[in-house]
């Protein structure tokens, strides 16, 4: 089935995709995935709600990339590094972050950035 838009969403990775014990130490020592954030988001996967999903980590596109792999390795989603491509967000683009859309310069260009929760409870789609 073809999508049935042209929306893209960019899924961050840090507290977003995956919780670390320590927030304020990521990529050190144990993390848990947001499995209710990974089901919904493969929801929208399967019945093509977005054209294109993209992961995205503010520790680099190698990071993204290992998560996308681990969560959704079937749909081969894209990987990007955020702070290398935040620039280059189209028009079209939804974003889910843990952060607020206002709060940070990188998530401006986003039609709207939807928590993970917000997400989750099916706001977006």
């Amino acid at each position: 089935m073809e999508p049935t838009n042209c929306l893209v969403l960019y899924v961050d990775v840090d507290e977003t995709l995956v919780f670390w014990d320590d927030p304020l130490k990521p990529y050190h020592g144990a993390y848990t995935i947001n499995i209710g954030l990974v089901r919904a988001i493969q929801k929208v996967l399967e019945d093509n709600v977005y054209s294109e999903v993209i992961i995205w980590s503010g520790g680099g596109k190698p990071w993204a990339d290992t998560i996308s792999k681990l969560l959704f390795l079937k749909y081969k989603l894209r990987s990007l590094d955020k702070f290398d491509s935040y620039q280059e967000v189209p028009d079209n683009a939804y974003a889910i972050d843990d952060r607020l859309q206002e709060n940070r310069d990188y998530l401006s260009k986003f039609i709207r950035v939807f928590s993970p929760s917000e997400f989750r409870q099916g706001v977006a789609f």
